[in-house]
């Protein structure tokens, strides 16, 4: 009985995160001049954990990742599997949903569960973004869309990413 009242208790806990997901990842890509290379590419992109589909576009040097419906892509694999496939990876961008959070004194969105956490930056567009959650309600869910850059605190393993705020709906 206790373990099925504790199992409840984390369903109803992780409700909100239920639809929170990271969409989709945009890597801006130097090198991509032929489908052959993008065929190199997409293989390697395709074997991330979490990807579901992969969208080559030579003509404008960019990649598409779409997610699973978990939402679970290991984004820590992106820049090293396009630096495998021979290519250098510059900007990469993801759209993610979820629930903004305070995170150690910083506004923060946590995705599926809580399980990948990004640090928000842009001071200008999360003072919007805060306002309108006050109107609306601290638990409505958020999507953001933002260029990605990682915090690595000297020593510190699980750190967050941080996400420059470029776009954000409320639903």
């Amino acid at each position: 009985m206790r373990k099925i009242f504790l199992a409840l208790v984390l369903m109803i806990l992780a409700a909100p995160f239920g639809a929170a997901q990271v969409k989709k990842v945009t890597i801006e890509v130097d090198g991509l001049t032929c489908p052959f290379c993008a065929y190199g590419l997409e293989k390697r992109l395709s074997k991330i954990e979490g990807v579901r589909e992969v969208k080559i576009f030579v003509d404008q040097g960019k990649a598409e990742l779409e997610a699973r419906q978990e939402g679970l892509v290991d984004l820590q694999e992106v820049e090293p599997a396009v630096r495998k496939a021979g290519f250098t990876p510059r900007i990469i961008r993801v759209e993610a949903t979820g629930q903004v959070v305070d995170w150690n004194g910083e506004p923060a969105l946590l995705v599926a569960q809580g399980q990948v956490r990004f640090v928000l930056d842009n001071a200008e567009l999360i003072g919007k973004l805060q306002e309108l959650l006050a109107e609306k309600g601290t638990q409505s869910k958020v999507t953001l869309t933002g260029r990605l850059k990682e915090i690595v605190p000297e020593g510190h393993h699980g750190h967050p990413l941080t996400l420059w705020l470029e776009r954000y709906e409320i639903s």
